[in-house]
């Protein structure tokens, strides 16, 4: 059962990236502590990722092209 929580929680944020933590519990009817539970391996590996104020990102590679992407209109946001 883990496995398969693993890989519809990964295949969510791959398609969903940036996500909020509490949209995506919401959106696949999950608590906390099963997220926490369910995600420590692929925390461990860098398989997921939380990028600050971002939300979470299916890795680093994802993440830095998202950053590629969308970096200068967040710079311009910054106050």
């Amino acid at each position: 059962m883990e496995r398969s929580l693993e890989k519809r929680i990964l295949k969510y944020i791959r398609i969903m990236q940036p996500v909020k933590l509490s949209t995506m519990l919401s959106d696949l009817n999950m608590d906390r502590e099963s997220y926490y539970a369910a995600t420590l391996f692929l925390r461990q590996e860098r398989k997921i990722i939380q990028a600050g104020r971002f939300g979470i990102f299916a890795g680093d590679e994802a993440y830095t092209k998202w950053r590629e992407k969308h970096g200068r209109q967040i710079k311009n946001n910054i106050p």
